[in-house]
């Protein structure tokens, strides 16, 4: 094990000496949704962090990452049931029965530290322009979780929720990013442009089969 290990990081220093490691900034916007038993709409959420990538040849290459990610949702239910109350009087007993009403909507506010290991594969390069491929698992660890609840029946009055049904949601989330990179070389660094998918694989929370799952624009700049 030992000497794999050892080979390995010999094979991947003498890459680095003939193909530069890589380092940048990217930052963008991303469409983040719970998928599951629940239907939940898209929500608008923003991205930033740094990659750094190291080449194992002219065309593949491993490239870690770290970004703080917010990501936005909601929820909305609304609809109507019986309910009743029953008074006891000894040898007999009244029941009364009402209908009861909710229509509110639940606004999801979470913070991410997001870890993706990607493989890169550049098929393309032709003149100032680079296309290329990515896909590689992620981690993810909540930072930060707000819900805010508005009550459509009481004038969409809004009440702030720490932690939606009690501490429901896990801290951690794990799935597989898939993406496309575009590249335009400069002078001293590159313009970079990323399209992803993000598919969670782990049910963030415990009583039902809710996965995340996102798309992610992105804009960077690379150096060498």
């Amino acid at each position: 094990m030992f000497k794999r290990l050892l080979g390995i990081t010999l094979l991947l220093l003498l890459a680095t000496n003939v193909f530069p490691v890589e380092f940048g900034l990217k930052g963008g916007v991303n469409s983040f949704g719970f998928s599951g038993d629940l239907k939940f709409k898209k929500g608008l959420g923003y991205q930033g962090g740094f990659y750094v990538n190291i080449p194992i040849s002219s065309r593949f290459s491993l490239q870690p990452e770290l970004y703080y990610i917010n990501n936005r949702t909601e929820y909305s239910s609304a609809g109507s049931a019986l309910g009743s109350f029953r008074f006891d009087f000894g040898w007999y007993y009244i029941i009364i029965t009402y209908r009861y009403y909710w229509d509110y909507t639940n606004k999801f506010n979470m913070g991410w530290l997001n870890l993706p290991l990607l493989a890169k594969f550049t098929p393309i390069k032709t003149g100032k322009f680079r296309f290329g491929l990515l896909a590689g698992p992620y981690a993810a660890y909540r930072m930060s979780y707000k819900v805010v609840q508005i009550d459509h029946l009481k004038g969409d009055a809004r009440t702030t929720i720490d932690k939606w049904g009690g501490d429901d949601f896990k801290k951690l989330d794990a799935g597989a990013t898939f993406g496309i990179n575009l590249e335009m070389l400069m002078k001293k660094a590159k313009l970079i442009l990323d399209l992803r998918y993000n598919l969670g694989l782990l049910k963030v929370d415990k009583f039902s089969n809710m996965k995340t799952n996102s798309i992610m624009a992105m804009i960077g700049i690379g150096f060498e």
